[in-house]
């Protein structure tokens, strides 16, 4: 197996060297984010807590479970997958490739055996070896990964266009992580774009009202229009100042859109594939994407702060707009029947409804650390 002592390029690649200079620490970001998704999607609902009978290792000796499905054994792997590679990449420049290895392999197994013995207290979850083991073999799979890919041709353009595309400030590193959770919560086809609530929201409103109704299309339109543009400018102070903030954040919106799109196809009804995306969501991102183009030409402290407001302001109209379904009702409109579903619901709506608080609080915290992207709103 090729392992690799850092990120660094190779010294005669004049391209890739300029971009390899600062040190990768967005695995120390990105690690405990991550970790913090698997113990919400492991314990939840974190109710009910009983002592088991058995205790809490029985799962170990107990005989395998009668129903084992590929898609849940394949849904562990993949979802350790990314243990093992953070974590790699956080030890691999202290410890060396293979030490690296080994410890991120342990670690996960360590990880997935806490959260197997905790289920065993909730009786709503089933402790598995079965989970323990694809777990494990996920982290050892992602941190195999991650060694043979630090020296691709791949890797390499990827570190470059990161360090030409944000700032070299730490602190940008916690808003890159703030903007790959936006781009996950987009793989939720039941929330809406830019809005709170669920796709179903609608047809629960006592009011009878209706998505073309002043009642609801004012309020949740010019929410989108408030998110759109906070989130453009929250983007734009994260930028290096010769990247282009109003290009860079309709790339980002577009992606989203890309998400949303692929994953409606796959997970939802075909009645409600498009609901994510109604007229008021239509009309909320042109609006948020002139006042972006507005807002962009701001100086740096001016966009940290109108951001803030905007992100303050968008997300209380959402909430105030938005109507709130029983989790039990928002899976009627998937189509998906493989299993994990709860799990991936519950968390995505989780994040997207404490994303803005987060992102309010990194922009008021960053408001003199972040260094000037005045550039980037040109």
């Amino acid at each position: 197996m090729r392992t690799r002592e850092s990120n660094q390029p190779p010294a005669g690649d004049s391209k890739f060297a300029r971009g390899g200079r600062r040190r990768n620490t967005l695995p120390r970001y990105f690690l405990p984010a991550y970790i913090l998704l698997i113990v919400y999607v492991s314990l939840s609902p974190f109710s009910g807590w009983l002592t088991p009978e058995h205790g809490a290792f029985q799962f170990l000796v107990a005989p395998w479970p009668r129903y084992i499905t590929a898609f849940d054994v394949l849904a562990n792997i993949l979802a350790y997958m990314p243990v093992g590679m953070l974590l790699f990449e956080l030890l691999v420049r202290r410890v060396g490739g293979y030490t690296a290895l080994a410890i991120a392999s342990l670690g996960g197994c360590l990880l997935s055996f806490t959260m197997e013995s905790l289920q065993a207290y909730l009786p709503v979850r089933v402790s598995s070896l079965i989970d323990l083991l694809a777990n494990t073999a996920g982290t050892i799979c992602g941190a195999i990964f991650a060694a043979q890919m630090g020296r691709s041709w791949l890797a390499r353009w990827m570190i470059n266009w990161r360090h030409e595309t944000f700032s070299d400030s730490s602190g940008t590193e916690f808003g890159e992580v703030l903007l790959a959770i936006w781009l996950f919560i987009q793989l939720n086809p039941s929330i809406p774009f830019f809005a709170a609530g669920t796709i179903n929201s609608s047809q629960a409103m006592e009011w009878n009202a209706t998505h073309s109704e002043p009642i609801y299309f004012l309020p949740q339109g010019l929410a989108v229009a408030l998110n759109v543009c906070g989130f453009g400018l929250f983007s734009s102070v994260l930028l290096r100042p010769s990247v282009n903030a109003w290009r860079f954040a309709i790339g980002v919106i577009g992606l989203g859109i890309f998400l949303k799109t692929l994953a409606a196809g796959v997970l939802l009804k075909p009645p409600v594939m498009l609901s994510w995306f109604g007229k008021d969501v239509f009309i909320g991102v042109i609006g948020g994407l002139l006042l972006l183009w507005l807002a962009a030409r701001m100086g740096h402290r001016w966009r940290i702060y109108v951001a803030a407001m905007t992100i303050l302001a968008g997300g209380l109209l959402a909430k105030i707009a938005a109507i709130y379904d029983a989790l039990s009702s928002i899976l009627n409109v998937f189509s998906w029947s493989h299993g994990q579903l709860f799990n991936f619901t519950s968390a995505t709506l989780l994040l997207n409804e404490f994303w803005p608080l987060v992102a309010l609080a990194y922009l008021l915290i960053s408001f003199d650390r972040l260094p000037s992207s005045d550039s980037a709103a040109k």
